[in-house]
């Protein structure tokens, strides 16, 4: 009976944690994923207010907003919405506190156009700096902001 008893009480108690190998907070002694995971492209996460761009070429732009999201592809991509306050989501990789865009080609209002660019975070997430260039009609434009959570 005693033997039983052990068996039952040593098979019972399981450690919470992260289970994710590929989260931040991953914990080799967790055998119950409790939902505490995260990843690099957390600290990315959030609404960026009072955006002012500068482009060059044009005057600074007025203030807007966009939003960083996560996307459901993988861990380290994220979805910016409103990217340079304009009607289209820009995708993104994360690595630590750097974000990469690859490349991409759209279409709006003002016609198409490819942009790609890269920025950074600070060590809490508060702040974003990015820049980026983008072909429209053959004409070059780079950019630059800085915006805070």
């Amino acid at each position: 009976m005693m033997a039983i008893a052990t068996t039952i009480s040593l098979t019972s108690c399981k450690t919470d944690g992260c289970t994710d190998p590929t989260a931040t907070n991953y914990d080799d002694k967790a055998d119950n994923d409790d939902g505490s995971c995260t990843f690099e492209r957390d600290l990315f996460l959030g609404t960026y207010n009072n955006i002012i761009e500068t482009c060059s070429g044009i005057d600074p732009s007025s203030p807007y907003s966009i939003t960083i999201s996560a996307s459901s592809t993988n861990t380290v991509t994220v979805n910016i919405s409103n990217f340079g306050n304009a009607s289209v989501t820009v995708n993104g990789t994360v690595s630590g506190t750097s974000l990469s865009i690859p490349s991409q080609t759209f279409t709006d209002s003002f016609g198409t156009f490819t942009l790609a660019g890269n920025g950074s975070t600070n060590s809490t997430g508060t702040t974003l700096t990015m820049t980026y260039s983008y072909v429209q009609d053959g004409v070059t434009s780079s950019c630059s902001f800085t915006a805070s959570k």
